[in-house]
């Protein structure tokens, strides 16, 4: 099988699914467990804390652990709203669902920052929507579905303007272990990231937070975690998560060189095939390399992700969250594509197991799918 469906979830690599297997074995009692199997445990995840603060430069700064991004973005957004009876929250219109609907069921109002035509934050145009009432910022670091990166330290800066007593919550899924992250350069106040996006195992997330920002419990029970969420640590998990991350950040300059080509090759073998019937969702220059989204001009999306994956070749029509959905991606709908050009959308997104020979695969059985449309 050919996988190039990164951005929804990544293969975990098998060194750690090995080493895995042996935390399972060794470090299934509970950490807040009193009794000595218990206190290694509880090391284990206290190690795993202080790994992900070094590789983060957030030394000093407070961590939950979650199930989920999607978890982590809940507890981040309405566990910060609930500190206030009125205000604000800003965002984008192209956000993961897992940002936009916390926002939007907030009892806290909320805006959108105007985005250019490119899908990035309109910098010139932040004023017109922070203003004193603005609670917290809510932003995708990389968009899941065109890859295109936010200017985020530029953002912040405005953000500490205009609205310094503001909070910003930056969604890391997709960026985290791929761009340099540097928690106290950037000045953030809250990150989410997850184990499935840097090839890690299925169900660990965290939420990194400044001291200065007070939570509310989202998952109420027990008070583990300081009382931020309730539940028994998957301590496994969080290893893995701590170990996937060491490995992205140190191969990520090396697997980032790789996958640019990749991208660039694929990129000019669509526009060679299909001319001017290809258009391209975001901007080399501004994207990042992981994944390339793109429209062919008369052709269903799904239709041609469900042909390639007949010929074990697997791509993405936009957000996996959205897969089941019968309506056009909000992302697209937003940035302006037309509907026409929304459902034909492929999304492919590569990972550090991808070569140039499954690229070429790729193009070729694209082609075949053309044929027999």
């Amino acid at each position: 099988m050919i996988y190039l469906d990164n951005a929804a979830s990544t293969p975990p690599r098998p060194e750690l699914v090995e080493q895995f297997a042996k935390w399972l074995n060794e470090y299934y009692p509970n950490p807040d467990a009193t009794h000595e199997a218990g206190y290694q445990s509880l090391l284990a995840v206290q190690r795993a804390e202080r790994n992900i603060f070094k590789r983060l430069n957030a030394n000093g700064a407070g961590i939950v652990w979650t199930g989920t991004a999607t978890e982590a973005l809940n507890l981040g957004i309405r566990g910060f709203c609930e500190s206030f009876e009125d205000g604000n929250i800003v965002s984008t219109e192209i956000e993961h669902k897992a940002v936009l609907e916390p926002v939007k069921q907030s009892h806290l109002t909320h805006s959108f920052f105007p985005l250019t035509k490119d899908g990035t934050i309109d910098l010139e145009r932040v004023s017109e929507v922070l203003n004193s009432e603005t609670r917290l910022i809510a932003i995708n670091n990389i968009n899941n579905e065109t890859g295109v990166i936010q200017p985020i330290k530029e953002l912040v800066k405005l953000k500490n303007e205009l609205v310094p007593k503001a909070k910003i919550l930056i969604d890391a899924a997709q960026s985290f272990g791929k761009i340099d992250l540097n928690w106290k350069s950037l000045g953030i106040d809250m990150l989410v990231a997850t184990a499935h996006k840097i090839n890690g195992i299925n169900g660990t997330a965290i939420l990194v937070f400044d001291k200065s920002v007070k939570l509310h419990e989202q998952t109420i029970g027990g008070g583990q975690q300081n009382g931020l969420r309730s539940g028994t640590l998957n301590v496994p998990g969080i290893m893995a998560f701590s170990e996937a991350a060491n490995i992205a950040i140190k191969e990520m300059d090396e697997v980032n060189a790789c996958i640019a080509e990749i991208n660039h090759f694929v990129r000019d073998g669509l526009k060679e095939i299909f001319g001017n019937d290809v258009l391209f969702h975001g901007k080399p220059e501004i994207a990042d390399p992981h994944i390339l989204s793109f429209s062919l001009t008369g052709y269903q999306g799904a239709i041609l992700m469900r042909f390639l994956g007949a010929e074990n070749v697997i791509v993405g029509t936009g957000s996996a969250c959205l897969a089941e959905v019968n309506a056009a991606s909000h992302v697209m709908t937003a940035l302006g594509v037309p509907k026409h050009l929304a459902f034909a959308t492929l999304r492919v997104s590569f990972g550090y197991q991808n070569t140039m020979d499954e690229a070429k695969t790729f193009l070729e059985k694209l082609k075949l799918a053309i044929k027999e449309y």
